[in-house]
């Protein structure tokens, strides 16, 4: 039986760097809204980082970029993870290439399955905007 993880944090960053003394990461250009000058946008990469807490076994972790306005999926990637271990902790590092269709709202949402279950099981959910400039 899975025993389902925690979701510390959910940031989003332009990338991710490794600093010296000890090659420790780092998270650049953190931030929470977009702007583009034309739609569709460009293609943008971006690191999606989050902590997984306190879950055991493994499955399927799945990260979906969904446009608020008609519900339409922009992104979804699937990796398969082992989770840490009751009151363990493991760092992830998802990252992303995609082009937003319009300017507007969108849902970023992390979901975990075991590998022969159908339904996911909602982990966290936070909000993108995109402006157009």
């Amino acid at each position: 039986m899975v025993r389902l993880p925690r979701v510390v944090g959910l940031v989003l960053c332009k990338r991710l760097s490794f600093l010296l003394p000890g090659r420790k990461p780092s998270l650049v250009d953190v931030f929470h809204a977009l702007r583009f000058r034309r739609f569709p946008s460009p293609q943008v990469r971006f690191t999606v980082y989050f902590v997984l807490y306190d879950g055991m076994e493994e499955g399927i972790m799945e990260l979906k970029i969904t446009r608020m306005e008609n519900e339409e999926d922009v992104v979804i990637q699937e990796e398969k993870v082992v989770l840490p271990g009751r009151a363990m902790h493991r760092n992830c590092l998802i990252s992303v290439s995609c082009s937003f269709p319009a300017p507007g709202n969108y849902a970023i949402s992390l979901r975990f399955r075991e590998e022969n279950q159908d339904m996911p099981n909602d982990l966290a959910l936070r909000f993108l905007d995109v402006f157009q400039d």
